[in-house]
């Protein structure tokens, strides 16, 4: 048996909802459409999820890609109205981040929205310059290598959108043209764990064999971190980027379906939300990996600290799967590649 392994990048984003159809048309505009359609009973999803809630879920697709997706899940008992609109550096917290070529209109639909009355928070859009060692620009002659990036979070759904202006990551998401919003499937997720869980993260490196890279920011007035997180003066975002990293990829690429993980040296008064981000709420509440050798990995997963380990059985989809609580916390559900 060849040892078992992650495929590709993150798999999908589970979102719990409470109405199909209406998060459907919500996610088209985005460029995700509907594919495969299941259910589990009560019973069924408390052996693979732990709730005793009947479940109809839809997996959205986006275009032709094979990871990035969307789950929706629609529970006939939610547990919880899940994370709301909590800031990115709550821990706990989940995102997902895409690209998008209509940032502005974005930003129109979000001001709209909360003139409606409806709950919306929203940061930006923020310009952030890409600069390059030993480059200087000329705004009045060269074209302006930038990001505008656009926090929109709704009660069940948690976007960041980047449009990318004279600098473009050609692996790192397709632009779907056809879709209201021109977005990208997702390029990464995130997660935000507490600064005194750092050994936690050792699970998706030596375990998930996932590529691991860490950089820090320490905050200024005005920078994008600060704005975004958002960070106050001299507090210090610790990033750790964990990617799967194929043969052939020269140093440096970067493909979509990357997993962030932020920690912050700062006070969060002891908050922490990830019991409401685990399956069974609504909004983001699962985040899925494909893997090999499915009976494997659970044993490997069980041995490097997961909890809550469940049995593989078949999911909605008619998947073989299994979920589990890693060392952080967060929840998560690997499915036979």
């Amino acid at each position: 048996m060849t040892e078992p392994a992650v495929v590709g990048g993150v798999y999908e984003v589970g979102i719990g909802v409470p109405d199909l159809d209406v998060a459907m048309r919500y996610w088209a505009l985005f460029g995700y459409r509907p594919g495969p359609r299941g259910r589990l009973t009560a019973a069924e999803a408390g052996h693979l999820y732990g709730v005793d809630s009947a479940l109809e879920s839809v997996r959205l697709l986006h275009q032709e890609a094979d990871h990035s997706l969307v789950r929706l899940m629609r529970w006939d008992k939610p547990l919880g109205p899940g994370l709301g609109l909590v800031p990115l550096r709550t821990p706990g917290n989940r995102w997902a981040v895409a690209k998008s070529n209509e940032v502005m209109q974005v930003a129109n639909f979000a001001a709209a929205l909360q003139a409606r009355g409806e709950p919306v928070y929203t940061i930006g859009p923020i310009f952030h310059p890409i600069n390059e060692p030993g480059r200087t620009e000329n705004p009045f002659e060269d074209e302006i290598r930038c990001k505008r990036e656009f926090i929109f979070f709704q009660p069940h759904s948690r976007h960041v959108l980047v449009q990318r202006y004279a600098h473009d990551l050609p692996h790192f998401g397709a632009i779907n043209n056809d879709c209201r919003f021109r977005a990208s499937q997702f390029t990464q997720v995130g997660l935000c764990i507490a600064e005194s869980d750092v050994a936690k993260l050792d699970f998706y490196e030596d375990v998930l064999a996932l590529h691991r890279h860490d950089v820090d920011y320490l905050a200024r007035a005005g920078s994008m971190p600060a704005v975004v997180v958002p960070l106050a003066d001299g507090e210090l975002l610790r990033e750790s980027d964990f990617d799967d990293v194929r043969p052939g990829d020269p140093p440096g690429m970067q493909r979509s379906g990357k997993l962030r993980i932020f920690r912050i040296t700062g006070d969060t008064q002891g908050e922490n939300r990830v019991a409401d981000s685990a399956a069974g709420n609504l909004g983001f509440s699962l985040y899925t990996y494909r893997v090999t050798e499915i009976a494997a990995m659970r044993d490997k997963v069980t041995a490097g600290g997961a909890t809550d380990v469940t049995a593989v059985r078949t999911d909605e989809f008619g998947n073989r799967s299994f979920s589990f609580r890693a060392p952080d916390g967060y929840f998560w559900t690997f499915v036979a590649a």
